[in-house]
């Protein structure tokens, strides 16, 4: 007799959240957003739409583990992926002309600079 076993292994569907931009009419360097599905946070024009929805979602009870994706209106492939925590933790400082990413701070808790 020939014995054999399947191994069945389930794991949830994970539902990817997609953010997709256009440029903000009238205001250069902004993009409106629109998060799916369709039950995510409005977003207002943003410089840096996928973090800003990121902590949006997070603020919402989202699940910081979920997956989430930024397209541009109209392309045929995601510009970023990553998950919801991991870019809701970030934030972009342009210094020199060149952006680069840093540890997100709280508007309330970022240090004031002074002019003398």
């Amino acid at each position: 007799m020939i014995k054999s076993s399947i191994e069945v292994s389930l794991t949830p569907c994970v539902q990817v959240v997609i953010v997709t931009v256009r440029p903000t009419a009238g205001r250069p360097g902004h993009y409106d957003a629109s998060i799916s599905p369709g039950n995510g946070p409005p977003m207002r024009p943003s410089r840096y739409p996928l973090l800003d929805a990121c902590r949006a979602l997070i603020a919402a009870g989202a699940d910081p583990r979920g997956e989430i994706e930024l397209w541009h209106a109209g392309a045929t492939h995601y510009s970023l992926r990553t998950t919801i925590g991991a870019a809701a933790r970030l934030m972009v400082r342009e210094t020199g002309g060149r952006p680069i990413f840093v540890e997100h701070q709280p508007f309330g808790l970022r240090p004031v600079l002074r002019s003398r």
